[in-house]
Parts: C-alpha cells; structure tokens; sequence
C-alpha cells in the first residue's frame, strides 16, 4: 500500500510544481502523512531506533 501512495504522490508532483512552486510542500505532507499511516505498525520500532540515536546528533 505504501508504494502506491508514493507512486501517486511522485506522478502528481511534477506537474503540480510546474503549475505553482509552492504546491510542493501540501502534496509532500500529505504523502507523508499517508506514509506514516499506512506504515504506523511498523513506526514503533523505528521510534526504539531513532531514540538510540540521539547520542550521536551533537556529532553531526
């Protein structure tokens, strides 16, 4: 389901964008949004390792 979602989002950002620069972003936050919906099982465990992480930002 996630690979449709991000096939839709992908085949209507370009037009979009030659049509007005600033359509860009609500078309990406939603496509983000319907990613994390669809993938939100799966968002546990990447919250566990992003946690993990956190160490390492001032290294950035």
């Amino acid at each position: 389901m996630s690979g449709g979602v991000l096939g839709v989002a992908l085949a209507v950002l370009p037009t979009a964008v030659a049509m007005q620069s600033r359509a860009a972003t609500p078309i990406l936050l939603a496509a983000a949004l319907a990613l994390a919906w669809t993938e939100r099982r799966g968002l546990g465990r990447l919250a566990r390792a992003a946690a993990a992480l956190w160490p390492l930002g001032p290294l950035a």
